[in-house]
């Protein structure tokens, strides 16, 4: 009764509208996270589904998120032993200053492709090719590099493996030629020799001949079967 009538129904008018108006900011906020938190799901989902490792490093080369190919490449069960690390850590030395230059092109806004090596975990070396580019927040300011990662080292060792056998294909196309060179006198030598012995001109000595000679021509043989199989391996 303290309160008119009038006064009274202006404030519950007042009150139901900002009543109604806080529901109306609750749905709309509600609506923005679940958005928010199916955008995060969809993107965790898109990355982990990635053949591609995956790292998002700090300006200063520190690891934010990861995901689980980069932990295979790593050797390593559990990304939060990796969250927080260096970057650098996995790079060998004279590798460092190549992802440093990066990182500085990375804050101009470049965006490229390089390769280098990591070192995982258990110590073994991988070959990798990495496509970096800058990240911004919400301000445009920059906040660090995302690196997609191809490991290559099967493909390097494949070409390692391709080039030494080339190499053995070219010895042993060149071991042929120079056992088909020496074989064409050394069948002259026999041929003079059998002749002498048939003639029994000196008998030990061109039986001394002829027995380092099928010797000789064993050896010429055998080299030219290993080339020939050499040349198909």
């Amino acid at each position: 009764y303290l309160v008119n009538r009038p006064s009274y129904s202006l404030l519950l008018r007042h009150a139901v509208i900002v009543v109604a108006g806080l529901s109306i900011l609750v749905l709309i906020i509600d609506r923005y996270s679940m958005r928010a938190i199916y955008i995060e799901r969809l993107y965790h989902t898109i990355t982990e589904a990635m053949n591609e490792a995956l790292v998002l490093l700090d300006p200063e080369e520190k690891i934010i998120y990861i995901n689980n190919r980069f932990c295979d490449l790593m050797h390593c069960k559990d990304p939060d032993k990796l969250k927080g690390k260096n970057f650098l850590d996995f790079v060998p030395e004279r590798f460092r200053q190549i992802v440093l230059e990066k990182t500085k092109m990375r804050m101009l806004g470049v965006c490229d492709t390089y390769e280098i090596e990591l070192t995982d975990l258990d110590g073994g070396i991988h070959n990798v090719i990495v496509s970096g580019a800058p990240y911004y927040d919400e301000f445009g300011n920059f906040k660090g590099t995302i690196g997609i990662i191809l490991d290559i080292t099967e493909k390097r060792k494949l070409e390692i493996d391709y080039q030494l056998a080339s190499k053995l294909a070219s010895i042993g196309e060149l071991a042929a030629g120079i056992a088909h060179n020496i074989k064409n006198p050394l069948q002259g030598i026999i041929l003079v020799a059998e002749t002498l012995k048939r003639k029994n001109v000196e008998p030990y000595w061109v039986d001394m001949i002829m027995k380092q000679a099928d010797r000789i021509n064993s050896i010429i043989s055998n080299l030219q079967f290993k080339a020939f199989m050499d040349s198909r391996t």
